[in-house]
């Protein structure tokens, strides 16, 4: 068993947990790594374009040393260690106020009512009523709604996103996230 996370600069845990799911069901984990990719949430944090190219370039020459290791097989069993500042951070960041504060919202002044966002959302949570898309309470922050609208309708809750704000992985294209087919 392998596992290769993606993160933004903070590994966090998720190594970690993943570890420990594996282990709930008997197996173990033989193999991790991690991929430093640009931060999806440069709203909040900001982030230079040359920066996103270089992150980008890096993630690719680790990407390939990354599966190489995986063909050949080869074990990476150090030990991973907690993070409990990040623990105590992630379930800070959990906590009903501060996913109120950073749960996207839909600005319906804005909205045309594209079904981009909709078909984006990797967890079903953005509805349309009235011919008018909002997010419902199962958001789980991963702001690839608010990257991906045309209008740039989708905000933080007092922070307003700029177009130059909205990043998308130049890979990427709408067609390989879209869970449905979209008349553009």
């Amino acid at each position: 068993m392998f596992g290769v996370i993606t993160h933004g600069g903070d590994k966090g845990n998720a190594i970690l947990s993943l570890q420990n799911e594996l282990h709930k069901k008997a197996c173990n984990l033989h193999y991790h790594s991690d991929v430093l990719m640009p931060v999806n949430s440069r709203i909040m944090y900001g982030m230079l374009t040359d920066k996103i190219e270089e992150r980008i370039r890096e993630s690719k020459v680790k990407t390939d040393a990354i599966v190489e290791d995986i063909k050949n097989k080869v074990q990476n069993t150090k030990k991973i260690r907690k993070k409990h500042l990040t623990a105590v951070m992630s379930n800070l960041v959990t906590s009903s106020v501060v996913r109120k504060y950073f749960t996207p919202q839909i600005h319906s002044d804005l909205c045309t009512n594209c079904g981009i966002c909709q078909s984006v959302c990797p967890v079903n949570n953005i509805s349309v009523k009235d011919g008018k898309a909002f997010i419902e309470d199962k958001c789980e922050q991963c702001t690839t709604c608010l990257h991906w609208c045309p209008q740039v309708a989708i905000h933080y809750k007092k922070r307003k996103v700029r177009k130059e704000q909205q990043y998308r992985n130049p890979e990427v294209k709408l067609k390989d996230i879209a869970k449905r087919s979209l008349s553009l």
